[in-house]
């Protein structure tokens, strides 16, 4: 939502000349997805990280790996 709005004030303010309007709509969609960038690519950077660590974890040792079940002792 706050993307949207910065996209419209900013495409407001370059398209001042034909309007404010449409530059202002034009911007909306620049907006959220300069924004979906700027929030979301820190996420998928460490999402990718994660996703690397696992593929290059020995079989079992990864955090998603099962824990196997501990014999009971023995009395």
């Amino acid at each position: 939502m706050v993307s949207g709005i910065i996209g419209f004030v900013v495409g407001c303010v370059a398209s001042i000349a034909i309007g404010c309007i449409p530059g202002g709509v034009a911007g909306v969609p620049a907006g959220g997805i300069i924004g979906g960038l700027v929030a979301g690519g820190p996420t998928l950077i460490a999402a990718g990280i994660d996703l690397l660590n696992t593929w290059q974890a020995a079989p079992g040792t990864s955090k998603w790996a099962d824990p196997q079940p501990q014999p009971a002792p023995q009395n």
